[in-house]
């Protein structure tokens, strides 16, 4: 049983190592990733809505400490 594992593990590691090294383009990867921390991140309808609220609030805010001086 302890052959079998150790066998499987070697064959899993050697598998690993081709992955990592001949078929994934870790450049590639990377540019891709740049490429999409650049683009524009889309609002949700929560995220929208609670930014409304918030200018809404600030908003209120101001006027009354305006109208208070």
């Amino acid at each position: 049983m302890s052959l079998y594992y150790f066998i499987s593990n070697l064959i899993s590691i050697g598998i690993l190592i081709v992955i990592k090294n001949y078929v994934l383009d870790e450049d590639k990867i990377h540019a891709n990733i740049q490429v999409q921390k650049a683009k524009p991140k889309k609002e949700n309808k929560f995220q929208r809505k609670m930014k409304e609220m918030m200018e809404q609030a600030e908003q209120q805010k101001q006027s009354q400490n305006k109208n208070k001086k």
